[in-house]
């Protein structure tokens, strides 16, 4: 996913300074308002990442509302190939 764009997740991997690489898998759920998710994004001036589901709308919420979201991390060690990606989303999302 890309800065304001709506996907059902988002992945952010690097390589630290052995070579060695690891990965952010940021998952939203289907049973969440506005799913797929708009994403904040960035890489400068410093890395970040957030489930935006406002980023391009504003949502009220009455005082005596509840809003309950779900959202998945997963920190992987090493790079997660497409398939990985995929199966992992699955099990959350099909949750």
């Amino acid at each position: 996913a890309i800065m304001g764009e709506r996907a059902a997740g988002c992945l952010f991997g690097r390589h630290d300074g052995t070579g060695a690489r690891s990965t952010l898998l940021f998952l939203d759920h289907p049973s969440n308002l506005r799913f797929p998710n708009q994403w904040f994004m960035r890489i400068q001036p410093f890395a970040c990442v957030s489930f935006a589901f406002m980023f391009g709308e504003e949502y009220d919420l009455a005082a005596d509302e509840t809003l309950a979201m779900r959202y998945r991390i997963l920190f992987c060690d090493g790079a997660l190939d497409q398939d990985e990606i995929e199966i992992l989303a699955e099990r959350w999302q099909g949750s």
